[in-house]
């Protein structure tokens, strides 16, 4: 046979302390075995002068991944994928209806897929990437439809009277159907954070301060959490802000003392988001600091300099705890009644 043995040496194995020499191929060295010389326990005695070839270890190798294992994991993949596709095109054909209570049933299931999709890493990874698809991107339909600016039914002639097509008509959104919308921008900018950019390229900025400004509390609510979504780790769309004087619009409806204390109470918080969003994202970047610098005295200009003290004490309460919401909730809650009583 041409194999080698060689030398003995005492090895602790799963069935006790044994005196064992390996056995090598003597061609290329690899070894097949070993040969058990000695057995210090009666009971494992009979192994003596045995060879336990490698493949016959109690141990054994990593064997490789199943093909069927892989199969199904694909599959498994595929049929997730094709879930998500369709409560997409779904959701979607449903928000480009002409009639508000349509757009309404498919932002509801836009909003619910949203939630689910937030569980598992793995269908938020499934979700980006159906976002690089145009016909399946969920922000460019808000703008073009829900969060579209009103717009007057003109009839400039008489046409459509004497023809069989009829006269293309649609209804403008409800107050429910822009808090909807608004919602769900909100989750698909924190989900994909490519949609910011989407939403910019529709002037998202300019198109919330005006519902900001013209809307209800419950848009005005659903609004101020969405500028968030938008505005994070976006320095277009918070340049966008600042060329609106957002800071000062917001500054409005918290003066305003007929405005819901609960709405002032939002907008004290979102000022103290903003402003750690931007100190955040200075801290990280240290050579640009026009931002910082231009909201802080925006926040002067518009609140005094008390209020603004405290809105910035927030904000680094914000970037020292790693933009946690639920550790800095409560810190902003708190600073925002000081915002409110300063003002």
């Amino acid at each position: 046979m041409n194999v080698v043995v060689g030398a003995k040496e005492d090895r602790r194995l799963m069935t006790g302390l044994h005196t064992v020499a390996d056995i090598s191929c003597g061609d290329c060295n690899e070894v097949l075995g070993w040969k058990y010389e000695r057995a210090y326990e009666a009971s494992q005695k009979y192994k003596e002068e045995a060879v336990l070839e490698r493949h016959h270890q109690l141990e054994p190798e990593a064997e490789p991944p199943s093909p069927v294992l892989e199969l199904v994991k694909s599959l498994d993949k595929q049929r997730l994928y094709r879930e998500v596709t369709l409560a997409l095109r779904t959701g979607l054909r449903e928000a480009r209806a002409e009639f508000s209570f349509l757009r309404i049933r498919g932002l509801r299931s836009i909003l619910k897929f949203l939630r689910s999709v937030a569980e598992s890493d793995d269908t938020i990874n499934l979700f980006c990437h159906s976002q690089s698809i145009p016909e399946l991107q969920v922000v460019p339909v808000l703008f073009q439809h829900s969060l579209k600016e009103v717009e007057d039914q003109q009839v400039t002639n008489l046409n459509h009277i004497f023809t069989v097509e009829p006269m293309k008509i649609t209804s403008p959104s409800t107050d429910a159907e822009v808090a909807l919308a608004l919602r769900v921008l909100e989750g698909c900018c924190l989900l994909h954070r490519e949609s910011t950019i989407l939403a910019h390229q529709h002037k998202a900025i300019t198109v919330l301060m005006n519902i900001l400004s013209t809307r209800g509390v419950l848009e005005q609510g659903a609004c101020l959490d969405a500028l968030i979504a938008i505005m994070l780790d976006s320095s277009s769309n918070q340049m966008d802000f600042e060329a609106c004087n957002g800071i000062e619009e917001v500054a409005v409806l918290i003066r305003d003392k007929q405005v819901e204390e609960n709405l002032r109470l939002k907008c004290g918080e979102f000022c103290c988001f903003l402003s750690g969003i931007i100190l955040g994202d200075n801290i990280m970047k240290t050579y640009v600091s026009t931002s910082a610098k231009s909201t802080t005295q925006a926040n002067i200009r518009a609140f005094g300099s008390n209020p603004a003290a405290l809105i910035f004490s927030t904000s680094l309460a914000w970037s020292e705890q790693t933009r946690s919401k639920d550790g800095y909730q409560c810190e902003g809650s708190r600073h925002a009644y000081h915002v409110l009583e300063e003002s």
